[in-house]
């Protein structure tokens, strides 16, 4: 069970203003979270989602990832297990497995 937020904001998004979510995923002992921007993420929000880590799955993922799967027509899925299997093995929440390909 993953509880999933997205902002539409226009600046990067602060860990004060993923914060709200990590708790709620805190709240929850059987989820995780994933969070989804449309502006990105500052360091301070990469940063308060690593901690996190260290007691739940957190994911932070950018719309333009999406977007490029439905482009691509590829699954979400596939993208959303590479996410959380990298936060999950090293420890960070912003893990981009499309920008190589």
């Amino acid at each position: 069970l993953y509880l999933v937020e997205m902002k539409w904001w226009k600046d990067p998004l602060s860990g004060s203003d993923i914060s709200p979510h990590l708790v709620d995923v805190y709240s929850r002992a059987d989820a995780g979270g994933i969070f989804i921007s449309t502006s990105g993420y500052h360091e301070s929000a990469v940063e308060q989602a690593t901690t996190a880590l260290a007691q739940k799955t957190v994911v932070l993922v950018e719309l333009e990832e999406i977007v490029r799967l439905l482009t691509d027509e590829s699954p979400l899925d596939e993208l959303l297990r590479a996410k959380i299997r990298e936060a999950t093995l090293t420890k960070k929440p912003l893990f981009r497995p499309l920008a190589s390909t």
